[in-house]
């Protein structure tokens, strides 16, 4: 299986997270046919890398889609480091990219030759821009566009495309289409699209728009293939103008519109029905005191209802949503709190890498014995493990902020 069930369990704590505690809303700009095309084939995705979280909006898409089990992307290395979603990606058979051609170039040769021979449809994401947008990393980018005589973008980081033309004859005849990913979220908007906003209940809405290209139109050679990425970019670059100019992917980017989905409830599997129904006793994470707030009296299919979030207590909320991620990955004691055998046997039970797992099994003692000493809460207590290990974490990513 391309996935163990415990990892999957990982990937879709993130998802509750972002749908059914924050409410996050995803607006699909897609055609029908290829909606249902993405949901059975293998699939290659060509998504912009603006915001923090602009990952789990692709995770919630593969959710509402059927697809989410065999979602794999290309990601930086020093990922697989960050708490909880990094130790994921590490276990769920991720492409890691060490920046390094050489060793690179054998790590995609080798794993995509396995990916695209799962019996089960894969999903395989690339943000060819390589790292996120910062306002300093597009200066530098465009001064490098000029100076090599490419596509100065305005919105977007230059493509890196060796990563996307070593994939490509591994993926001729396997995969059929190429899927161009756009999202956004609109600047005005008060709430930011951040993990922490997500963690706090803050509803944040995100604009998606998607295209299916058939991967005979990228040219075979190398020099063709390099610049239709560069030509993908423009459109894109066009597209986020547009949409930060109007609210609209569509309205001055020349690009052809795309069907609105509107029916929301047939992708996400009944989300709305489920957070209108279920209450949080099933997760076993503490009484009810730490537990987000029942909902607000009133019409359950109102667009507009929101989970009552009372500023007073969305600590402990946000300390108990951690609380029940090691708890349902079986990794607490009898009192609800983690345990660090279990907790080190979970992290590290999948790890061939001697460094990365010694790297696991001592930040994560380390953390255990700085916190033992004030063991008072356990929704506290599995917080402030997160936090220590996202400290330590820190610190062996150099490009962290990336």
């Amino acid at each position: 299986m391309p996935w163990a069930p415990t990892h999957v369990r990982e990937t879709c704590k993130f998802v509750f997270v972002a749908e059914w505690w924050s409410g996050l809303e995803l607006v699909l700009y897609m055609n029908k046919d290829d909606l249902e095309k993405f949901k059975k084939d293998h699939k290659y995705v060509i998504m912009n890398h603006r915001y923090e979280i602009d990952w789990i909006c692709g995770w919630i898409l593969c959710e509402r889609t059927g697809v989410l089990g065999n979602c794999k992307a290309y990601v930086k290395k020093s990922l697989q480091y960050v708490p909880t979603f990094g130790w994921a990606w590490r276990f769920a058979e991720f492409i890691f990219m060490e920046r390094n051609w050489e060793k690179d170039k054998e790590i995609i040769t080798s794993l995509i030759n396995e990916l695209v021979n799962y019996p089960d449809s894969i999903t395989l994401l690339l943000c060819a821009e390589g790292t996120r947008v910062t306002a300093q990393k597009l200066e530098a980018s465009q001064k490098f566009a000029q100076k090599a005589g490419l596509p100065v973008l305005n919105y977007h980081l230059t493509p890196r495309t060796k990563g996307f033309i070593a994939s490509l004859p591994h993926m001729r005849g396997k995969i059929t289409d190429i899927y161009d990913m756009q999202l956004q979220f609109k600047s005005d908007d008060p709430i930011k699209p951040t993990l922490t906003n997500l963690l706090q209940g803050k509803q944040v809405t995100a604009h998606l728009s998607i295209s299916r290209i058939p991967l005979n139109e990228v040219p075979e050679d190398e020099k063709g293939a390099e610049e239709w990425l560069h030509k993908l970019y423009e459109k894109k670059d066009r597209m986020a103008k547009s949409f930060e100019e109007t609210g609209d992917f569509f309205a001055i980017s020349g690009v052809p519109k795309l069907e609105r989905n509107s029916d929301n409830r047939s992708i996400r599997g009944n989300i709305k029905h489920i957070r209108g129904t279920n209450n949080r006793n099933s997760w076993n994470s503490g009484n009810s005191h730490n537990r987000k707030s029942d909902f607000d009296n009133g019409d359950m299919n109102n667009e507009d209802t929101r989970f009552n979030n009372n500023n007073n207590n969305n600590n402990d909320q946000q300390d108990c949503i951690m609380q029940c991620f090691f708890n349902e990955l079986d990794a607490v004691d009898q009192k609800g709190f983690p345990e660090k055998n279990l907790v080190v046997s979970l992290m590290v039970q999948n790890i061939q890498d001697p460094e990365l797992k010694d790297f696991f099994v001592e930040s994560i003692t380390e953390c255990f014995r700085y916190l033992e000493s004030n063991k008072r809460e356990k929704c506290e207590f599995s917080q402030n493990l997160l936090i220590c290990l996202g400290e330590k974490e820190q610190q062996k990513c150099e490009d962290w902020e990336n």
